[in-house]
């Protein structure tokens, strides 16, 4: 016989007696429930996530980048090109093959876009495609009926090869050429796609994850609330039952960000991911601009400069998803990428400061964008942008130069990241006003610190056991591969260190 002793939850303490064999039941028992909530938790969410405007991303680039999770897009039109008829497409299985490194994750943006299953003017496919490019992107469903079965057959197709999906995407964004919001139905048209989309998905793969298609949130400074509120805010309470988690997207100041995410986190009451967010923000470049604006002007009421090659070769114009267009001049590129590299980390520490359960940096590849991506409304703009060199005409959040297959410094400086903040459990906030400093914990209990100032340089004491330490700077040089390391040493319990805008990394070596 066997006794053990047990505590109660009002510390009455009581004496049980087992037979051996009731104990290796017991004890068999423990294990068991050990296991199933191991299991009920699940597998750790992937942090680090990356993507690129239409699955345009290759293959060598993302291993070498090192992301988590990938995200990628799918239309229900090209998986079900005509009623009944399935094609799980090829372009999803590379993307899950081949894209998605090994231990990766692949994150699949489920489109509804379809011109036979959506409500709209058009007569065929040709039509369909004119009216996405200058309407409402998104179009109410006809039959749900026929929605439902191709989710559950997708679902069913790409179970245990994909845990993570998205229903649409910033269906609350305006089209500023129409005013139009990119979700062409009511809100309660959405909340009963988003509803039947997360029903038909479990009931196929109930371990599936379903991600609520990123809010755009355009912003109103003067009142710290988005534009479309009414809409979000019915949205939002009414899909909240059947997401797992909500999305934002973010393009602006790294220290706009924090209200959005608390916005939807109060309103939603779930994970907040972030599967587009991207860099140099405007305030950064305020100054270039201003100073670029009197020869901006002049371009526009002046065509005839364009067609000077000396003129093209002294500017640079910047495409943005959030604002319509910047112009600068060459030399101010290597200030454009020291300043994205920088923003890249400070908008992931406050993102998960925030507790934000994942953040993917939108794009990976600088490629040329089409013009109609400016969302610029007025043609003598648009004329403009065309007319500027090719060259000339890219995404700025992009980590790697497609056409001189060149990874830039916020492409080094993202996978620096990743190398040194996988796996962390918890970030904080632990600086003041003038110094920015965010607290990572790891599961075996060490911790790592990102530190910068946006106060120009500041001397900083941060407190640390006694031990030594390394101090990582991230990668903001055009002509630099690797990160530049120092050694520091603890006296009187604490951390001597020089801030400045560019982030470092604080670890122990021993």
């Amino acid at each position: 016989m066997t006794e053990l002793l047990l505590s109660e939850m009002n510390t009455r303490k009581v004496r049980f007696t087992l037979a051996r064999g009731e104990l290796v039941l017991l004890v068999l028992l423990c294990i068991m429930l050990t296991h199933f909530n191991n299991v009920a938790k699940g597998d750790p969410i992937p942090r680090f996530g990356a993507c690129n405007i239409l699955n345009k991303i290759d293959p060598n680039v993302m291993k070498s980048l090192g992301p988590e999770i990938i995200r990628a897009g799918i239309h229900w039109g090209k998986v079900e090109p005509v009623p009944g008829k399935y094609l799980i497409t090829q372009e999803v299985l590379n993307f899950i093959g081949e894209v998605v490194p090994p231990g990766a994750e692949p994150l699949v943006g489920i489109s509804t876009h379809n011109p036979w299953g959506n409500i709209g003017p058009w007569k065929n496919s040709d039509e369909f495609l004119k009216q996405f490019s200058v309407s409402p992107t998104f179009h109410p469903i006809k039959n749900y009926d026929d929605y439902r079965r191709f989710i559950m057959v997708l679902a069913d197709s790409l179970k245990g090869k994909v845990k993570y999906y998205q229903i649409l995407n910033e269906p609350d964004l305006i089209r500023p050429e129409n005013n139009s919001r990119w979700w062409g139905g009511t809100a309660e048209e959405l909340i009963k796609t988003v509803r039947i989309t997360y029903e038909a998905l479990k009931e196929s793969d109930p371990d599936a994850y379903l991600i609520m298609g990123g809010f755009a949130l355009p912003w109103d400074d003067n009142i710290n609330r988005p534009v479309n509120e009414d809409f979000i805010n019915t949205v939002v309470k009414g899909v909240r039952d059947y997401v797992d988690a909500f999305d934002i997207h973010h393009y602006r100041e790294y220290n706009l960000l924090s209200p959005k995410i608390q916005y939807i986190k109060e309103l939603g009451r779930k994970p907040i991911w972030i599967t587009e967010m991207g860099a140099p923000s405007a305030n950064r470049l305020r100054e270039v601009w201003l100073k670029m604006q009197p020869f901006f002007k002049e371009l526009e009421v002046n065509q005839s400069l364009l067609s000077s090659k000396m003129m093209q070769d002294t500017i640079l114009t910047v495409v943005r998803q959030s604002d319509p267009g910047f112009i600068y001049l060459p030399e101010n590129r290597s200030v454009l990428e020291k300043i994205k590299a920088e923003e890249l980390v400070k908008l992931y520490a406050i993102a998960f400061e925030e507790g934000v359960s994942s953040a993917f940096w939108f794009q990976v590849l600088r490629d040329k964008m089409p013009v109609w991506y400016t969302k610029r409304p007025d043609k003598a703009n648009a004329r403009t942008l065309q007319s500027v060199d090719k060259r000339y005409r890219g995404s700025e959040q992009g980590l790697y130069d497609e056409e001189s297959r060149e990874p830039l410094p916020a492409f080094y400086t993202y996978r620096l990241l990743v190398q040194k903040l996988s796996g962390f459990t918890e970030a904080k906030f632990i600086g003041n006003e003038r110094a920015q400093i965010y607290e990572f914990q790891f599961s075996a209990g060490n911790k790592k610190y990102v530190c910068w100032s946006d106060n120009g340089p500041i001397a900083y004491e941060l407190k640390a056991v006694e031990g030594e330490y390394q101090a990582t700077r991230t990668i903001t040089d055009m002509d630099q591969t690797d990160p530049s390391t120092t050694k520091l040493s603890v006296h009187g319990g604490k951390l001597k260190l020089e801030l400045d805008s560019t982030p470092i990394i604080i670890e122990a070596t021993k």
